[in-house]
């Protein structure tokens, strides 16, 4: 999709670049050719047949032993998994050594397909032999065999499917057996990173950023007890906001590599989502004990301090946060040196500062009530600052992402502080009129900034 996206923008752009003399009109054909016969939909559909035949054969696979599980010896049973395992992965290496796209995909597909039937391999041994263990840990082998053969072929799609069986493991750990934090879903996590890096898989870089917000975001809303008001599902938001944050300018600098541009550039735009959704988190007034017009009427939100692992925690999240951020205005050059780079690490203090303030809520000095509109204030300041940077780069996705973060703010906003203050026909009549006029308005002025930013940087190029 993205690689007809950016071969339809390439179209619009050419006839320009032939007006200017970049280019000679033969060479634009040839360029435009040559990336229609690389990308395209094409290129993907026999990797999206074979997968989905893989899923079919699973699927019925899945449904024979379920018709027959009970007719069958112990001995057939144990033969036929394991038969169909190790032809499977037979089947995959024959593939593997045949040349062309095809049977690379259906190589690929395969051992997808051998991922599948190890998994169930694992589960239905364990239910013949009554082996009744600590369950997540089959999931976690079963990752781990993925894993493996994405590292031993190498195969981006086994990399996908173990970081997927990862989650699910991670999921059942929290869910089922009350673990707040599974920290060991990030030593698997961290173990993917070097093998995409090794193999430039960008698919695989976007799934690696997309599981780790997921893991966040399963670790936040479930991982706690929403009845305890638990001040660690703040102070985790708040790790978490600065490790993206790190992730997302160590990225920034990797994108100027050409080795590796592709690959940090597919990761980075999920970074940034990751740190803005944890920004989010901290601007709801219920982390605070504030409902809605709580502070009107004078209610007095509980207060508690963090331990001394959190407070460590945010130190080191927030010191690798402003190293990475020095580090990438460092290797920008002197572009990088200007006021907007400036109010950059000012507002990255700020939110540091609001940050230690929420691990201090036990001191009586620290307003509740301060430190909750200080992050509202300070989460719209940086959608700002990211608009800006944006249309001033040219990256039309940081200006999309960042306005539609804002929008959600405002809503987060109407609903939290005029739900109990308004009459309800006049909260969905103002709400109606609020997102009709505002959607208007985000859209009109994305489009403006992103006119500037097409003209700044065609004035830079005339210059």
């Amino acid at each position: 999709m993205w690689d007809g996206l950016f071969l339809k923008r390439l179209r619009k752009e050419m006839p320009h670049w032939r007006e200017r003399g970049w280019i000679e009109a033969d060479g634009s054909e040839a360029i435009l050719a040559e990336l229609a016969a690389r990308g395209g939909l094409s290129r993907f559909t026999p990797i999206v047949f074979a997968v989905l035949g893989v899923l079919l054969v699973g699927a019925g696979v899945i449904l024979f032993f379920a018709a027959n599980w009970q007719e069958m010896a112990k001995i057939t049973k144990i033969a036929v998994l394991v038969g169909a395992l190790i032809a499977t992965h037979v089947a995959a290496g024959l593939s593997l050594a045949r040349p062309g796209r095809a049977s690379g995909a259906v190589a690929h597909a395969l051992l997808l397909l051998g991922i599948i039937l190890f998994g169930a391999n694992i589960i239905l041994i364990a239910q013949i032999y009554h082996i009744d263990r600590h369950y997540p840990d089959a999931i976690l082998v079963w990752s781990l065999g993925a894993l493996l053969v994405a590292c031993l072929v190498p195969s981006e799609i086994a990399l996908v499917a173990g970081l997927l069986l990862g989650l699910l493991w991670s999921g059942f750990e929290t869910l089922d057996f009350g673990r707040h934090i599974h920290w060991p879903f990030l030593v698997l996590w961290l173990a993917t990173v070097p093998l995409i890096w090794r193999n430039r898989w960008v698919w695989g870089a976007r799934a690696t950023m997309i599981t780790l917000i997921l893991w966040s975001i399963l670790t936040f809303y479930w991982g706690f007890e929403w009845r305890d008001r638990s001040l660690e599902r703040v102070f985790l938001a708040q790790v978490v906001l600065f490790g993206f944050l790190t992730l997302f300018w160590l990225l920034h600098v990797a994108v100027r590599r050409d080795a590796v541009s592709r690959v940090a550039d597919a990761a980075r735009l999920p970074a940034l989502v990751g740190a803005l959704l944890a920004f989010l988190a901290l601007t709801g007034r219920y982390h605070y004990g504030l409902r809605s017009g709580s502070w009107l009427e004078g209610d007095s939100p509980p207060i508690a301090s963090a331990a001394a692992g959190w407070v460590v925690a945010s130190l080191v999240a927030m010191a690798s946060s402003f190293a990475a951020a020095a580090w990438a205005r460092r290797r920008a050059g002197a572009r990088a040196n200007g006021p907007s780079a400036v109010i950059g690490f000012v507002l990255l203090g700020l939110i540091c500062l609001a940050s230690l303030s929420n691990l201090a809520r036990g001191l009586e000095m620290v307003p509740v009530l301060g430190i909750y509109i200080a992050f509202n204030v300070l989460f719209c300041g940086g959608l700002v600052w990211l608009i800006h940077q944006g249309y001033r780069q040219g990256d039309t996705a940081i200006v999309n992402t960042a306005f539609v973060f804002f929008a959600v703010l405002v809503l987060q906003l109407y609903f939290d502080t005029f739900w109990s203050l308004a009459d309800r026909a006049y909260f969905f009549i103002g709400g109606g009129v609020v997102l009709f006029a505002g959607g208007y308005l985000l859209e009109r002025q994305r489009r403006r900034l992103l006119s500037r930013g097409s003209m700044t940087r065609d004035t830079e190029d005339g210059a």
